[in-house]
């Protein structure tokens, strides 16, 4: 099956022949090349809507910088974790914040995986909207997402953003609970179970279709690629 993009008017969107495909995405919330992704994957999904169904599964990579190496990028400092956002900048046309790595790095992402664990125990929209807040918060205003005070201004912005969608409150309460723990547990023992070892990392799946794997940071034109794989018989 060719998927088509669908036409546009100024108020309309056609129906594609696209058959609805269920993204499952695996990110660590402070991971670059998702943030750059994440470009390509809103078009996708506005070009769709009503077609994709979107889950992110958080992973927090970076437990402590004792223990953390990698050695694709030869990251095992904070100070080598800039140049690998320049990087991604430059690549993707993404604008990214790397001066955090030298200002005020993050000490892990643990704390921004169970606080978007949190906000997602709200409600799916909830959860998307303080995601969405808190990348744009460290990617583009270089904050520290591994201070505890941040992650609560983040939410009451979201709050005062969307009052009718998230409650400063409740996700103050819930963080300080053990939910999370057991929601970000479950996530990343999903991840360990599906060998998920590079983010982002996405599943696309169709009904009674061959899964379609697109690791890494990938241009728009693969992400429809994919797409016409996950929608393409299977052969046997």
């Amino acid at each position: 099956m060719v998927v088509h993009a669908k036409q546009r008017s100024a108020d309309t969107v056609q129906e594609s022949n696209v058959e609805r495909i269920n993204i499952t995405f695996y990110t660590d919330p402070i991971c670059c090349w998702s943030w750059a992704l994440e470009k390509s994957f809103s078009k996708l999904r506005k070009e769709y809507a009503g077609d994709i169904a979107t889950r992110y599964v958080i992973y927090a990579m970076i437990t402590d910088w004792n223990c953390f190496h990698d050695p694709v990028n030869s990251v095992s400092t904070p100070a080598q974790m800039g140049p690998v956002w320049m990087h991604a900048s430059a690549i993707s046309g993404v604008p990214m914040n790397d001066k955090i790595w030298f200002l005020d790095p993050p000490s892990s992402s643990v704390p921004a995986a169970l606080a978007v664990k949190s906000a997602y125990l709200q409600s799916n929209e909830a959860g998307k909207l303080y995601f969405d807040a808190l990348r744009e918060g460290v990617m583009t205003k270089g904050m520290n997402v591994a201070k505890v005070d941040v992650l609560l201004r983040i939410a009451e912005e979201v709050e005062k953003a969307h009052p009718e969608k998230f409650d400063a409150h409740i996700f103050e309460k819930q963080l300080k609970s053990p939910l999370p723990i057991a929601a970000l547990r479950k996530d990343m023992d999903e991840a360990s179970a599906k060998q998920i070892a590079r983010f982002p990392t996405l599943i696309l799946e169709s009904e009674g279709k061959r899964p379609v794997m697109v690791t890494g940071y990938r241009p728009y034109e693969v992400l429809l690629e994919a797409m016409q794989a996950a929608s393409a018989p299977m052969v046997f």
